[in-house]
């Protein structure tokens, strides 16, 4: 699969799952209320939708390592996919433009490591 357009869908959550389309080239998701990805990750799938499939086996993978990086995306927020990863040990979101945590950082109850520098 090359070319996925999910647009006007009332889509708030794109699956990990898409992260298995190795061959993806274009994404549409024009009309939905994404929650997650970010628009920071949607901003660079518009010009490479290879940025996405990268987030979003980062996503899936840290559901077995427990271990996740997102440093450098420029994120304003947290993803809300993170809230899902209830196992998470280490969290790496260095190098972004977060100001404010979000209340669900409380319930990652296994995480040991935060960087946030």
């Amino acid at each position: 699969l090359t070319a996925l357009h999910l647009d006007r869908n009332m889509l708030q959550l794109l699956p990990a799952s898409v992260g298995n389309l190795s061959k993806l080239t274009t994404i549409s998701l024009d009309g939905n209320e994404m929650l997650d990805p970010p628009a920071e990750i949607m901003m660079l799938a518009e010009k490479d939708a290879q940025e996405l499939v990268v987030y979003l086996k980062k996503i899936r993978s840290a559901e077995v390592t427990n271990s996740l990086d997102l440093h450098g995306y420029m994120l304003r927020t947290i993803p809300y996919s993170v809230s899902m990863l209830t196992n998470l040990t280490h969290l790496s979101l260095a190098e972004n433009r977060i100001t404010e945590l979000p209340a669900f950082i409380a319930t990652l109850s296994k995480l040991q490591t935060l960087l946030l520098s």
